[in-house]
């Protein structure tokens, strides 16, 4: 669930972009779009706990909502968007609470699905197209 950035920007910049209707299912869908191409997702905390990855977790969740308040500022659709990406890291989220407290049994499949597109991490490729997704969410957000 690290590196939420990613995730959060470009659930809120396809959400941006369609029908209210369709933002929140594809604000989703982006997620598993997303792990299909090789990016950073940095240190997992699972247990026994540690302190870089829970800081890393907790500085990137409240680093990827102050960087997209910045973008949306002004815009009437703001909480929308930021309802739109924290739909995007769901799947994240709910990955991390079956790894750490055996819940969300009952969506075993998406998890499944969730753990066999994630391409191998092979560096520095999944640093350039973190990046470049980053960016391209944040063009789109602001034109």
């Amino acid at each position: 669930m690290v590196l939420n950035v990613t995730h959060m920007l470009v659930g809120a910049a396809i959400a941006s972009k369609v029908d209210p209707v369709l933002g929140l299912p594809l604000a989703f869908v982006s997620h598993f779009a997303l792990d299909a191409i090789p990016h950073y997702d940095g240190f997992y905390p699972n247990r026994p706990y540690r302190v870089l990855p829970l800081l890393q977790l907790t500085i990137d969740f409240f680093l990827a909502i102050f960087i997209l308040s910045k973008l949306t500022w002004g815009l009437g659709n703001q909480t929308y968007l930021v309802i739109a990406a924290l739909v995007a890291i769901a799947p994240d989220i709910q990955y991390g609470l079956h790894e750490n407290y055996g819940l969300g049994k009952i969506f075993k499949g998406m998890m499944q699905l969730h753990q066999n597109i994630q391409l191998p991490l092979r560096p520095p490729i999944y640093f350039v197209t973190t990046i470049i997704t980053t960016l391209l969410a944040i063009w789109i957000l602001r034109t």
